[in-house]
């Protein structure tokens, strides 16, 4: 059952240690998703600028599990989010789980090779392990279509509404192609718009790299 995650977690042999970090996480995501609710109470801009102040301001946590290789450190994470974390709360994270075993291993291309891999893992996540339809895509860029159509393209979109979206569809290829992480960051903040969610990243088996590969890692979170 090695590679049974889900034999894995059940197996998960509990401590004093465990159930205190068991309840530090919890505190922590429960903090993060009062303060999405809290933020969701708000009205039109007042809203788009509490969310914008939380992203600029990283009002968020990281956490750090250290331990050695074997330890459990793995099995500990994905039993916290499937068996252990209240059942509600579950449902309010976006959890992106990055394995970091095949990455390249250099330090060079890591971020970008990271946020592939999480538009992926979000992606998936958000739309049913599919690509996301035109339409989510135009939700994603809302605030660019709403200006599209009143500002510089409003007479192509009063006059040729197709041509319209056709050219709006190449503008956000072309983010996806030549700004991932801005592309990224989109998706996420679509997600805590209208979901309500708190995305939870998760960077796996980092201690299979050198420390400068862990450092750069770790900066990118």
């Amino acid at each position: 059952g090695d590679s049974d995650e889900e034999l894995l977690a059940q197996c998960f042999v509990e401590s004093p240690e465990s159930h205190e970090a068991d309840r530090s996480l919890e505190k922590i995501t429960r903090e993060l998703v009062n303060y999405v609710q809290t933020i969701r109470g708000e009205t039109g801009q007042e809203l788009r600028q509490e969310i914008e102040t939380s992203f600029q301001t990283k009002r968020g946590q990281i956490v750090v599990i250290v331990g050695n290789k074997g330890a459990g450190k793995s099995t500990f994470v994905d039993r916290f989010f499937k068996f252990k974390l209240d059942r509600t709360l579950k449902e309010r994270c976006l959890v992106l789980k990055i394995d970091l075993a095949p990455a390249p291993g250099t330090v060079e291309g890591l971020p970008e090779w990271l946020t592939d891999r999480l538009i992926e893992a979000a992606e998936n996540a958000l739309y049913d392990r599919r690509n996301p339809s035109y339409d989510e895509l135009v939700g994603i860029f809302f605030d660019h279509y709403q200006r599209w159509s009143t500002g510089e393209h409003k007479h192509l979109y009063e006059t040729d509404i197709d041509a319209f979206k056709i050219k709006f569809g190449e503008f956000i290829a072309n983010r996806r192609r030549d700004k991932p992480y801005e592309y990224l960051t989109s998706v996420l903040k679509r997600a805590v718009r209208q979901r309500s969610v708190v995305p939870c990243v998760i960077f796996d088996n980092a201690d299979n790299f050198p420390v400068p590969f862990q450092d750069a890692a770790f900066q990118y979170t």
